[in-house]
């Protein structure tokens, strides 16, 4: 009789499991996905790297002297203009104050403007990756799906004496994103088709 029991709670529990699984199956997906495509661009990942330690070393403040230095100003979109490629739809610098944020650099900005706009956040998503990037003081790849024309983002926080006031974000296009993807689903999929 015992074992008739134990049978019968742990097939529940399996069955349980499997309906778990089976009903969070996206999120898992979507998560792996994540995971993948954070691997798969580790390459442009080093070279924000080094785009990063340009933009910083070249001053004692960066924030500041972004801000009010006009040649600093010019010098730091010419670096994020040099870094941009058919991949990326956009590239800029974020500054995170009061809980907004605010887009301090922009590679679009080709006049260097010295006006510091206030970045209009698509959805919670996009501020959860923020967020995370500045708990764990690592990049964040966010994929969106509520804006056509862009696959994923790439958020690097910026760190400059033991802060992280600044992001560095990076937009690819949707044929870059979809061209990773098309690789990637197949291993997405074996490894969900392997959970189940």
């Amino acid at each position: 009789n015992r074992f008739y029991y134990y049978s019968i709670v742990v097939y529940a529990v399996v069955c349980f499991l499997f309906v778990e699984l089976y009903s969070n199956l996206p999120t898992y997906e979507n998560r792996i996905k994540t995971m993948l495509l954070s691997q798969s661009i580790d390459g442009t990942d080093a070279f924000s790297d080094r785009l990063i330690y340009k933009l910083i070393n070249n001053s004692s403040d960066f924030i500041e002297d972004s801000s009010r230095d006009g040649d600093i100003r010019k010098r730091a979109i010419e670096l994020l203009v040099d870094f941009k490629h058919r991949n990326i739809s956009s590239i800029f610098v974020l500054v995170s104050k009061d809980d907004k944020f605010y887009i301090l650099l922009d590679s679009a900005d080709k006049n260097s403007s010295e006006d510091v706009e206030l970045f209009n956040l698509e959805g919670a998503d996009e501020i959860e990756s923020l967020v995370r990037a500045i708990e764990s003081h690592s990049k964040q790849v966010h994929i969106q799906e509520n804006i056509e024309d862009l696959g994923f983002t790439l958020i690097k926080p910026m760190i400059q004496k033991g802060e992280i006031p600044t992001f560095l974000v990076i937009d690819y296009t949707q044929s870059s994103y979809n061209s990773l993807t098309s690789l990637l689903m197949v291993s997405v999929k074996n490894i969900t088709t392997f959970f189940a």
